[in-house]
């Protein structure tokens, strides 16, 4: 099972199988296949023999659930595809599941769960969802563990069930499981997948790209999970679509109403599935974080910290940010569950750090150990080898993220900002070397084998090596503020801010079409660029000679030059080089248009917040 994944209306292992409680009746079926003797409601909804003995009152299923066993509902009807709708080939190697219906009830084994097919079944079938115990709740796992559990760690009363996790360790984990009708799964106004027919025939196109591209830069998926004969959770297989769509050839021809149609899905489902996530959702939710922009704007990256929080809340209530290693799984969902984690992680700290807000995560708050290669499912989609190069990068962005998360509590919270300036310089640099050493021992373990091996015709590592360049500048940036007015240990750390951007400068120069076809970590990639201008910008205002002056000035009018002519073709760079044509006016006094209808942006501000125009 994959936690905080759909869950089966409690039954036992035992009983899907078709034998008693007891297994008396194991490897027994009904004596003739005689359709007088057809399975009662339960039995039939779950599509397994109906066993009752002579003498009983009830079926082995119904005895177990306590249920009453009734014969009123007919047979199944079939179901039909719709007149017009494209008919997807059997020999695809991956099938899009319908959002209509509930997955298939497996049985509540957590160790083959997140394995299972997603077969569609009737509604009443029912479908449960798990929610992480944690240890101040309501749910004590300090009481839940006195549970009556069976030999599969799992007990159920009523519209309620309880599974256990582990059971050694310095504290109980356990997710306890409720139908989903209970919370509103899925109301009335959840979106129809048929908003994805139109993208239905370029299916298997879409997806062989999406692994082919897209999962060697950003391997967070288990391609083993798309095998022939297994279903894709609608808003994943949306938001793996979505991603794909501009790297097919044959979706260039794909009409525009068909890409928006199917972000259209994405944007309506993903808010109500957050409220029951299971690990499906959050896969789509890191997914559809990296999605292509279509207008480019100089605000950035809009509702990108809401979306990151809403992610923190679904990691949460899946219990993602607790230890998996010694539960009661098996390695692939282990190493699935700390993928997710380091995902979270990666994103949080760099939203965090692009839009200036605070981050999500605190380290008290989980004990997740550091992904490797390990973690990292070793093959694609069709068997060969994944390369190196995807593995060893992904390691090294969640390294990365612990270096920034520590840049950022140092130097960048409210309480940072307000204690350093009561710090001796003297301390202040001992922390930025410190910081340096941090940075040059990440370059020598991960960056440094990189530079020397290419195993791919599509080299994704661009986005690695300007995050590091980014996190340089952040720590140079935090140490040139708190070292004002300037003294003799600010002239060397502007020499190595020099060198810095003259790296990322270089970095931009020399794209060559390896990168540039890549697919690269958005928006984590969009903002570095543009962080990367605002310093030289920072370094330009804080210049007192002259040289100083014109050797920024210099670098910036290069650097625009340089993103002006790769945003003709390269996304990734369009909201630098806006953000840089608007800090060029400021820089020069030009007057900024009023934006919107009509509307000054002071009264916009005013009217947004509450506050009284006259008081600004």
């Amino acid at each position: 099972m994959s936690s905080a994944a759909a869950l089966p209306p409690p039954a036992s292992p035992t009983a899907i199988d078709g034998a008693d409680a007891d297994g008396s009746a194991a490897n027994q079926g009904r004596k003739y296949k005689s359709r007088k003797e057809r399975p009662c409601d339960a039995c039939r909804r779950r599509k397994v023999c109906c066993i009752r003995e002579p003498g009983d009152e009830a079926c082995s299923l119904c005895r177990m659930q306590q249920t009453v066993c009734q014969y009123d509902q007919g047979p199944t009807p079939r179901r039909r595809r719709p007149p017009g709708a494209p008919r997807l080939s059997r020999s695809s190697a991956y099938t899009p599941t319908r959002s209509s219906g509930n997955p298939a009830t497996p049985s509540p084994s957590i160790a083959s769960r997140s394995h299972l097919p997603s077969e569609v079944a009737p509604p009443a079938a029912g479908e449960w969802i798990s929610q992480y115990v944690g240890l101040s709740g309501d749910q004590d796992p300090f009481v839940l563990r006195h549970c009556n559990f069976n030999g599969s760690n799992y007990y159920k009363s009523g519209d309620w069930a309880c599974l256990r996790v582990r059971t050694d360790g310095a504290f109980p984990s356990h997710f306890t499981l409720v139908p989903a009708s209970h919370l509103d799964a899925r109301p009335p106004h959840y979106p129809s997948s048929d908003l994805l027919n139109a993208a239905y025939p370029l299916h298997h196109d879409l997806l062989a790209t999406y692994f082919e591209i897209i999962h060697t830069s950003y391997p967070i998926l288990d391609p083993s999970r798309f095998i022939k004969g297994n279903k894709i959770d609608t808003p994943l297989l949306a938001t793996m679509y979505s991603l794909a769509r501009p790297f097919c050839p044959s979706a260039q021809t794909m009409p525009h109403e068909i890409p928006d149609a199917i972000n259209s899905y994405v944007f309506q489902a993903l808010p109500i599935e957050v409220r029951s996530p299971r690990l499906e959702t959050i896969e789509a939710a890191l997914l559809f974080i990296h999605r292509h922009t279509v207008i480019h704007r100089a605000p950035t990256t809009p509702g990108l910290y809401a979306e990151i929080g809403l992610l923190a809340g679904m990691c949460f209530d899946a219990g993602i940010n607790i230890d998996p290693t010694r539960w009661d799984l098996s390695q692939a969902d282990r190493s699935r569950r700390k993928r997710l984690w380091w995902a979270l992680h990666i994103h949080d700290k760099w939203a965090a750090l692009g839009l200036g807000r605070p981050s999500y995560l605190h380290e008290d708050d989980c004990n997740v150990p550091l992904l490797t290669i390990e973690d990292v499912p070793p093959n694609t989609v069709s068997g060969e080898p994944l390369p190196p190069t995807s593995a060893q990068m992904f390691v090294a962005m969640a390294a990365l993220s612990q270096i920034l998360s520590l840049l950022l509590t140092h130097f960048y919270t409210l309480k940072a900002v307000t204690r350093l300036p009561m710090v001796p310089v003297e301390e202040v640099a001992e922390l930025g070397r410190f910081f340096e050493r941090q940075l040059t021992a990440f370059y020598t373990e991960h960056l440094l084998p990189l530079t020397q091996v290419n195993d791919m015709l599509l080299d994704p590592t661009g986005t690695l090596f300007l995050a590091y360049h980014t996190c340089e500048l952040v720590l140079y940036r935090a140490l040139l503020r708190s070292m004002t007015p300037p003294n003799l240990l600010s002239q060397p750390l502007r020499i190595k801010a020099k060198t810095v951007v003259a790296s990322v400068s270089k970095l931009l120069k020399n794209l060559q079409v390896t990168r540039l076809r890549a697919f690269w970590w958005s928006p984590i990639s969009r903002i570095n660029f543009a962080m990367t201008g605002g310093f030289m910008f920072s370094m330009l205002l804080s210049s007192v000679a002259d040289e100083d002056i014109e050797y920024w000035s210099s670098e910036i009018s290069k650097y625009r030059r340089l993103l002006d002519m790769q945003s003709l073709g390269f996304d990734t760079t369009k909201l630098a080089a806006a953000r840089m044509g608007l800090l060029a006016d400021m820089s020069h006094g030009e007057r900024l248009e009023t934006a919107g209808e009509g509307v000054d942006p002071k009264q916009a501000f005013c009217r947004d917040f509450g506050v009284e125009l006259n008081s600004l």
